[in-house]
């Protein structure tokens, strides 16, 4: 069992959600075999928003996020993500 895991356990949570890069190191057979459904994260459209007036850099956290965009930028950016 892996951190993540033992973190649901700990709290009594059933539903995971990570980032989509987690596909390769998660399987979801493997979860719903320990009573944990795992979904992933999946973004529909490249997103981007101004950071410190340089080149963007995608996939960061959504604390950059909250440290850049309006609350009705970030609800917007929120709406183009999907849960596999």
């Amino acid at each position: 069992m892996d951190k993540a895991e033992r973190i649901c356990k700990t709290l009594g949570i059933t539903d995971y959600v990570n980032p989509i890069g987690g596909t390769e190191f998660y399987d979801k057979e493997d979860w719903a075999q320990r009573g944990l459904t795992l979904s992933f994260l999946h973004r529909r459209d490249t997103i981007s928003y101004p950071q410190f007036g340089g080149e963007f850099v995608p996939d960061l956290s959504i604390i950059d996020m909250l440290m850049f965009c309006s609350k009705e930028e970030i609800q917007q950016i929120l709406n183009e993500y999907d849960i596999l």
